[in-house]
């Protein structure tokens, strides 16, 4: 039997103050990024980003393959 796991709704939300990366917003729980790497090589490009949540106490990594646009829990 597969484990079928549901995909999270996630969304970038710009910063409030300059320095800052923003939050993702996950199921409608906002996420601190507290690092955010871009990779771009030959036409592609990769965000890698480390967000916390405060509500949880979990952190976690996020990534996104379209600049931004969307984000996914893992590249499998």
């Amino acid at each position: 039997m597969m484990d079928v796991k549901e995909k999270a709704e996630i969304s970038w939300m710009p910063p409030l103050r300059g320095g800052d990366h923003g939050w993702l917003i996950i199921d409608k729980v906002p996420w601190l990024i507290t690092s955010w790497h871009h990779f771009d090589d030959f036409g592609q490009t990769m965000e890698t980003v480390h967000a916390f949540c405060a509500q949880s106490g979990e952190s976690d990594e996020f990534y996104s393959t379209d600049d931004g646009r969307t984000w996914i829990e893992d590249l499998a």
